[in-house]
C-alpha cells in the first residue's frame, strides 16, 4: 500500500509540474506586452500546451501506461498547483507593466530600473 501511495503522488507531483510550467510557458510569451495584449496567436505554441496536457493525462489515466509508474490520481490533486500558476502569471503581468509605464514615470530621464533588473 504504501507503494501505490507514493506512486500516486509522484503523478500528482508530475501533473503539478507539468502546470506550473504551462504558467511560464504564458508568462515568457513576450518580454514587455501582457498576455492579455498579445492574445493566443502563435498556434504552435497553443497546440503544443494542448499536448502537453493530453500527454500528462494519457499518462496519469491509461492502464497500460501504469507500467511506468503513474497511477490516476482524483480531480482534486490538480488543484493544489493553481495558486502557483496565478501567482507565476501575475508576478509576471505586473513586471511587464512596470516595464511599460517606467519611462512615463521618470519623464524619460532615468533608466527604467526594473527592466533593468528583470529583462531577461
Amino acid at each position: 500500500m504504501p507503494d501505490e501511495a507514493l506512486k500516486h503522488a509522484q503523478t500528482a507531483f508530475f501533473t503539478a509540474i507539468m502546470v506550473v510550467q504551462g504558467a511560464n510557458l504564458l508568462a515568457c510569451r513576450t518580454r514587455r506586452l501582457s498576455v492579455f495584449q498579445q492574445g493566443l496567436r502563435n498556434t504552435v505554441l497553443n497546440v503544443a500546451i494542448v499536448q502537453a496536457f493530453a500527454l500528462g493525462i494519457f499518462l496519469a489515466y491509461v492502464p497500460p501506461v501504469n507500467i511506468i509508474g503513474t497511477r490516476p490520481i482524483r480531480l482534486v490533486h490538480w488543484f493544489p498547483p493553481m495558486p502557483f500558476f496565478m501567482v507565476i502569471l501575475t508576478y509576471d503581468e505586473m513586471r511587464k507593466w512596470l516595464i511599460r509605464i517606467g519611462p512615463e514615470l521618470s519623464g524619460g530621464k532615468d533608466p527604467n530600473l526594473v527592466e533593468e533588473y528583470t529583462y531577461y
